[in-house]
């Protein structure tokens, strides 16, 4: 048995990288390891501490020492958030140190073997200046990289040096896809040993097979944050084109099959303006509604009562949301963004259920350009009704490459992590 402390500066479970730290702390759990945590939290947020962690150092916000909302690695997060670009240098100086001394806890009650630390950014920079101070006594450091991090770097460049100056140390990075693989041995100009590819993970005793039967109205799900990196009003958009011409379609002269209505819903919270804007379009059409934010269980019901995935992303890590549904049998339309399809190569691409949507020309990392929406609308509703197509010509009988998706369940991501840390 090994001891793993685990470092997340932001919330659990809300996001990629917080349901990533949810499966880490389960796995770890359930392979008999000791497990400590350093946590971002707001003072007001209620977190159900697993029974099995035996050290925690959370660090808490909207407090005297913190007196502003936890800062979060997108700069559109599902919860009020401070955007990092934004931190003053006093606010900059209370987050390293309250991480400093939270981290300098841990690591002296806790002793970790191991730390595996979420996003190469600046609670992962801070440990490894902490663990290469201690002299007789230094546990090795791992991070895993979400792709926010390093869209961060761009973002809130004052931090880069901090960053890059400390990461440097990491004893081992764990990249999602080969993509990233690459940019960060540019950047960090280090040997491909101490870079893994890890993929992404999903829980499939969550989201698992399940067989649909065709319905007169065809149901629609994206899950994610609410905003406008994400693609969602493009997706509303497209979601009421689509229901316009399927009423044209609804000619006694046409006879070829097709549903009389789709309807979108969305799972998921946003927050501020870009939050607000996109209620407001949900508000204003007739064919999509807004679930809120859904757990784990709750989601994968919504999964099996739908017959199609949508992600019309900009920007991504590697989603897994798209495993997720991948694994409940749902054929899924996205972007195609960097490192998804090289991720997903073999039986699951070939398999006719995955249609990729090609990247708008984007503003900056992840906002579509003005000129180039329309189009993009344009592309995304061909791209469904392709697919719905699909599904009523197959009427789900397509072999569905379920063995492919099963390989990337958590249990084997977290077996990968362990080897390559030494436990």
């Amino acid at each position: 048995m090994s001891r793993i402390l685990h470092i997340l500066s932001q919330l659990p479970s809300k996001t990629g990288s917080g349901i990533f730290l949810d499966n880490m702390l389960e796995q770890g759990h359930l392979a008999n390891h000791e497990q400590g945590l350093v946590l971002g939290l707001p003072q007001s947020f209620s977190y159900e501490l697993p029974e099995y962690i035996t050290c925690f150092s959370p660090v808490y916000f909207e407090t005297e020492s913190l007196p502003f909302k936890i800062p979060g690695m997108s700069d559109v997060m599902p919860y009020d958030s401070t955007k990092f670009s934004e931190l003053s240098v006093e606010n900059w100086t209370a987050y390293t140190e309250a991480f400093e001394k939270a981290i300098t806890y841990a690591i002296e009650q806790f002793k970790p073997d191991v730390i595996l630390s979420n996003h190469l950014w600046v609670a992962t920079a801070v440990a490894v200046k902490i663990a290469h101070s201690q002299g007789h006594y230094r546990p090795k450091v791992y991070s895993v990289t979400h792709g926010t991090d390093l869209r961060q770097m761009i973002l809130a460049p004052y931090l880069k040096g901090f960053i890059i100056e400390n990461c440097l140390h990491l004893d081992g990075i764990f990249c999602l896809h080969a993509g990233q693989f690459s940019l960060i041995q540019n950047l960090y100009t280090l040997p491909a040993k101490r870079l893994s590819l890890i993929g992404n993970g999903y829980n499939a005793h969550v989201f698992h097979r399940y067989k649909r039967e065709l319905k007169e109205t065809l149901h629609i799900i994206y899950a994610g944050k609410l905003s406008f990196s994400k693609g969602v009003l493009e997706l509303i958009d497209a979601v009421n084109a689509l229901n316009e011409k399927l009423t044209l379609r609804q000619s006694p002269t046409v006879t070829v099959p097709s549903p009389s209505q789709v309807l979108l819903h969305i799972a998921g919270k946003g927050s501020g303006a870009e939050g607000g804007a996109i209620l407001h379009a949900v508000a204003n059409s007739p064919y999509t509604d807004c679930l809120g934010f859904l757990k784990q269980q709750a989601l994968a019901e919504v999964f099996y009562a739908s017959d199609l995935f949508v992600l019309p992303s900009y920007y991504e890590g590697l989603p897994l949301v798209v495993l997720e549904a991948l694994a409940t049998g749902l054929p899924i339309v996205v972007t195609d963004l960097p490192g998804l399809k090289s991720w997903l190569d073999g039986p699951i691409n070939e398999s006719g259920y995955m249609t990729y949507v090609p990247l708008p020309e984007l503003e900056g990392i992840d906002q579509c350009k003005k000129a180039a929406r329309e189009s993009f609308i344009k592309d995304l509703t061909a791209a469904l009704e392709s697919s719905i197509e699909k599904i009523i010509t197959q009427s789900y009988t397509a072999d569905f490459p379920y063995a492919s998706i099963e390989e990337q369940a958590w249990e084997n991501v977290f077996k990968l992590i362990a080897f390559e840390m030494g436990l």
